[in-house]
């Protein structure tokens, strides 16, 4: 080719370019707009409309436009003010961010940072009822000190453990415990008397107690398995106290004389008494000597007998464990990062190259997670497990703003200075990154209204996070951005700077000021924007449109039909490190145990030895024993059991004294105090009850079936406590009779989840809207970025649940996290088409996917990358949240380079911001282009709607 032909090319590209980039690039000249009303507005001269055409655009809500195009202004200052100012001061501006992230992160891990490993704090809804009980009985109600349980269960994977070699280890299991250095200090306090021992101490529930826990006793009076098993079925233990089989025994079978014949397992609860930090360390001691009592089992050929246990404190402990285990991923993610924008921004070129500025994006999103985390701990938000998976997000989030911003920069014209490209570069990505960055921070911000301490914790961080991130991309990237290009103009060499590399001979410079864009831009121009293009005319071919509209359909109404068959599931064991002795432990209390939730059923703030209360009192338990979760009369009930002691005939005088009285009497006798003495508050002064609780066993097999039965569960025991006539205008946690047990805590979580998530969703959806308008200013933006943002939410529930994912804590962090995300990848490509000049629909969408698919691409991958290492976690959260995530970025990139491109290729608007009703800035276009433009084009409103609704 003749240079004269090239040159031609090269000012004809020239030329195309600056049609675009011009508009842009002045648009805050303040000169004065001007209306070519004379042209003929069939010639389609670029940047004259027809007075008609400016009268019926004037019609579609000019006040709207008049609104949105004010505030897409002032986001521009903002954002070209910030950004200008850290392109001509970066190394200023670089070092006050480093300075300020590291200054924070420092403050707050040093001062107020904590871990909160509580469920309940994490789980329970600010408004449950639940809270109200909880705090009345651990500091009002007066019923026993606080205990702590260590759980024993001796079993053999399901076969039969009735023996005396099996009672034999169960002592040797109990006796590692209560000869634990510290066991005798702990309870030589304790609220339970030991008649046998003649003293007070630890309360042990366990089979052991037909021996008074004494293994001497138990070797001196069992002989064979004949004796062992009729002392095993007796009804009571010795001294009258009375049994419960499945609780210390499980799922047992009996004969028809009620004798046992199969045991699954032994279980031993150790009710410690609470002494703080001393407990907590004793616990800690015994969890040592038990792990190192289940290795010498296990490893022993001859044993077929396995110990699985936990204590009060495992839970924390093993939560605790599960963020510090997963802290090596932080670091990982941020080489795998930096390694792709490298890979993004590598090239042969050494100078040219531009790895220092992929490192520098991602040293940027490390900071804001410095900073907004560092903010929130200094302020003493809790950090949780959910809270640990944010960075994995935001990495991916902050690089979608980082490809966009780069690209925008790579299309300006080289031959102007650095500080012109970048403002020229804000001024086309500013409003498309502020955008997103609006959409996912309103989604957070709409998640604090959620009343879970975890959720709201999680949003309290992400928003400001999020925010920080968008500012640090337009101050501090920008900054490393104008340092790279003095880089290149220097001709230093990328990476080692120190090294010059002088330009080959005929090379295109960047100081070539006299020299056009175009050369150097098809050299440079990016293997992912080639893609796009060959891409974009693929797909617009009428055959392909057919076939992404028919299989989207298709994989939308089976995603439907999959959404209708999630469910709720509570399993604690996915917040566990995947190798934890935690989940061996409560699948053995699953699977073979029945009855080990203990509901205590309450009673306060009444006269409790009036006979018409106690007959109240009754009448509640038997209504609560009536429900399915139930089925069984309380093992231990003191009203009840006091009332039929009365009517036996060797009580007489007891009828004949005063109820105070009655109840000294009772505690008097060994039995009924071992059974009631932590169950009956007395106020000494007077002798009355102030308080009393009843016990009742509920039904594993029914709880742990189904969410929906715990839910059941916890809405009819409160109906029924609403129900009492002694509970009116009592409500609010001020009720008399009530039940409570700490796993209502969590469950508490269940019953508002789906009901926050509905909301949740439903407000950030219509948020999105709002914010669809403000930003895209033409109202058929929020006709198609709502809609698409519903069904690649609909269709994200389906994949989740192909996954055999449920609605549970964790996948209900992922929901909120991704009604944020969704909208991003669909928002850059409907704000590109609308500010796309072009005359046609495919030409539209053709110039979107040439210039923003790329940076969805790679912005979506690195969002990959990011999740990427959480199905490295050690606990089932972090794998939970990679698949969800997962899902739903390659959902959100297929709806969002696939299908709606399609859409708009067959419905878009045929319009331009740039043609919307313009402002005092808009620029005044003094000489006409050849190059087609929608602008000159746009006919009649009539023609407009018409466009749209085909």
């Amino acid at each position: 080719m003749s240079a004269e032909a090239q040159e031609a090319m090269s000012s004809s590209r020239t030329e195309d370019r600056d049609v675009d980039a011009e508009p842009e690039m002045h648009l805050y000249n303040k000169t004065p707009l001007s209306f070519d009303t004379s042209t003929d507005s069939d010639t389609g001269a670029s940047g004259a409309i027809s007075t008609s055409s400016k009268e019926e655009l004037t019609f579609v809500w000019p006040w709207w436009s008049k609104v949105t195009e004010a505030l897409r202004d002032t986001n521009r200052e903002f954002v070209l003010t910030l950004s200008l100012a850290a392109a001509k001061n970066p190394i200023r501006c670089i070092v006050s961010i480093l300075v300020l992230s590291f200054a924070l992160i420092g403050t707050g891990t040093m001062t107020n940072f904590h871990i909160e490993v509580d469920e309940a704090k994490i789980y329970t809804p600010s408004h449950a009822i639940s809270r109200h009980h909880n705090q009345w009985y651990l500091e009002e109600s007066g019923l026993g000190e606080a205990a702590r349980s260590t759980v024993l269960m001796i079993h053999s994977h399901g076969n039969n453990v009735l023996g005396m070699d099996t009672m034999s280890r169960v002592f040797e299991a109990l006796d590692t415990v209560t000869t634990t250095t510290g066991y005798h200090q702990i309870c030589a306090d304790g609220s339970y008397w030991d008649d046998y021992k003649e003293e007070f101490t630890c309360q042990v529930v366990s089979a052991t107690r037909f021996w008074y826990h004494d293994e001497e006793l138990y070797d001196s009076q069992v002989k064979n398995e004949t004796e062992l098993v009729q002392q095993l079925s007796a009804p009571e233990y010795p001294g009258g106290v009375p049994t419960d089989a499945e609780y210390v025994m499980g799922k047992v079978q009996r004969n028809i004389n009620g004798t046992i014949i199969d045991v699954p397992a032994f279980f031993v609860y150790i009710l410690l008494t609470d002494k703080g930090e001393q407990t907590m360390e004793f616990e800690s001691a015994v969890l040592e000597r038990l792990a190192n009592l289940q290795a010498q089992w296990d490893d022993d050929t001859s044993n077929s007998l396995r110990l699985d246990y936990f204590t009060e404190r495992s839970g924390a402990d093993e939560f605790r464990r599960a963020i510090d285990a997963d802290v090596y991923l932080l670091p990982i993610v941020f080489l795998v990062m930096s390694a792709f924008t490298c890979l993004v921004f590598i090239q042969t070129d050494l100078v040219q190259s531009r790895c220092l500025l992929g490192l520098g994006s991602v040293l940027s999103i490390l900071l804001s997670l410095f900073t907004g985390f560092g903010l929130l701990f200094v302020c003493g938000i809790p950090f949780t497990s959910f809270t640990q998976l944010l960075p994995f997000v935001v990495f991916g989030v902050g690089l979608d703003d980082t490809f966009i911003i780069t690209g925008a920069y790579l299309r300006t014209d080289t031959s102007m200075d650095t500080e012109e490209r970048i403002r020229s570069a804000m001024l086309e990505a500013g409003p498309s990154i502020t955008a997103t960055t609006l959409t996912t921070a309103s989604a957070f911000l709409l998640g604090l209204s959620s009343s879970v301490p975890g959720i709201f914790w999680l949003c309290l961080y992400a928003f400001p996070t999020i925010i920080i991130l968008y500012l640090y991309q337009i101050t501090f990237f920008v900054a490393i951005l104008s340092l790279d290009q003095r880089r290149i103009n220097a001709n230093r060499v990328d990476v080692i700077i120190c090294c010059t590399r002088q330009p080959r001979r005929g090379q295109v410079t960047k100081l070539d000021k006299d020299k056009t864009k175009a050369e150097y831009s098809d050299h440079a121009k990016h293997f992912a924007d080639r893609i796009m293009t060959w891409y974009a005319h693929r797909l617009l071919q009428p055959g392909a449109k057919a076939m992404v509209v028919i299989l989207f359909s298709a994989l939308f109404g089976y995603c439907t039909y999959r959404t209708t068959m999630l469910k709720q599931d509570i399993d604690i064991k996915t917040l566990f490190p995947s190798d934890s002795y935690m989940i061996p432990a409560m699948d053995v209390m699953d699977t073979f145990q029945e009855r080990s939730y203990a509901f205590h059923i309450f009673f306060r703030n009444e006269d409790q030895g009036d006979p018409m209360i106690q007959q109240q009192m009754i009448s509640f338990v038997e209504e609560i024993q009536a429900l399915p979760a139930l089925g069984a009369p309380p093992p231990l009930c003191w009203v009840r059991d006091l009332q039929a002691m009365r009517e036996t005939e060797n009580f007489d005088v007891l009828r004949a004294l005063p109820f105070e009285e009655q109840i000294q009497f009772a505690m008097n006798i060994p039995a009924f105090k071992e059974a009631y003495g932590n169950d009956i508050a007395i106020d000494s002064s007077t002798g009355k009850i102030t308080a009393s609780r009843c016990v009742i066993l509920a039904r594993n097999s029914y709880l742990i079936a189904e969410v929906q039965n715990t839910i059941d569960y916890l809405n009819g025991q409160r109906a029924v406590t609403e129900a009492q006539a002694i509970n009116q205008n009592k409500a609010g946690g001020a009720e008399s009779f009530f039940t409570f047990q700490s796993i209502y805590l969590v469950w508490e979580f269940y019953n508002v989840a789906i009901s926050e998530l509905i909301m949740t969703t439903v407000l950030s959806v219509g948020v999105v809207s709002l914010l669809s308008l403000i930003f895209i200013p033409h109202w058929t933006a929020a006709c198609f970025i709502v809609p698409m943002v519903s069904v690649v939410y609909i269709d994200l529930l389906g994949v989740m649940e192909m996954a055999g994912l449920d609605i549970n804590a964790v996948t209900y962090v992922c929901l909120v996290i991704s009604i944020g995300l969704i909208v991003d990848f669909l928002l850059h490509i409907m704000l590109r088409y609308i500010e796309s000049t072009r005359v046609t629909r495919d030409d539209k969408v053709k110039e979107t996917l040439e210039t923003m698919g790329s940076s969805i691409l790679l912005g979506g991958n690195s969002t990959l990358l990011g999740i990427l290492a959480l199905s490295f976690s050690t606990s089932m959260i972090g794998r939970t949240v990679f698949i969800s995530l997962c899902s739903m970025v390659i959902l959100a990139i297929a709806h969002g380079l696939i299908l709606l491109p399609v859409l708009l290729s067959l419905m878009g608007p045929v319009v331009s911001i740039e043609c919307m009703l313009p402002t005092k800035k808009t620029l005044e276009v003094s000489e006409p282009s050849s190059r087609p433009s929608s602008c000159a084009s746009l006919g009649s409103l009539s023609e407009i709607v018409t466009a749209v609704e085909v």
